[in-house]
């Protein structure tokens, strides 16, 4: 995985561009300000799920976020499904879904 200054400056990036607060985004993901700062600054790495609610909330996937584009991203996400509840691969697959119907309407509309 991506070391915890490259994805806090992801995320920082992320939240900045969009022009959200840090409190906004706690309040939209319930992940506590205190950490989402820890986290932009290199201080503390999020875990999978952390990561998923973040990715997520900006829209973004889970490897752009660790920095993770290539085939040794492929390689690390198939070994964290595999260490996933039957619970967590489906809100992955849930969030797959999610992203090609969002992906698919935004190719009609055009």
């Amino acid at each position: 995985m991506g070391d915890s200054e490259s994805i806090g400056q992801r995320i920082r990036v992320l939240r900045q561009k969009l022009n959200y607060t840090q409190t906004q985004v706690e309040k939209a993901t319930g992940i506590p300000q205190s950490n989402l700062s820890e986290f932009e600054n290199g201080k503390l790495v999020p875990t999978i799920q952390t990561l998923f609610k973040i990715a997520r909330f900006f829209g973004v996937s889970i490897a752009y976020l660790v920095g993770e584009g290539d085939l040794e991203g492929l390689k690390l996400n198939v070994r964290l499904l595999g260490e996933l509840s039957e619970e967590g691969k489906k809100q992955i697959q849930d969030f797959i879904d999610f992203v090609v119907q969002r992906e698919t309407e935004k190719e009609k509309g055009q």
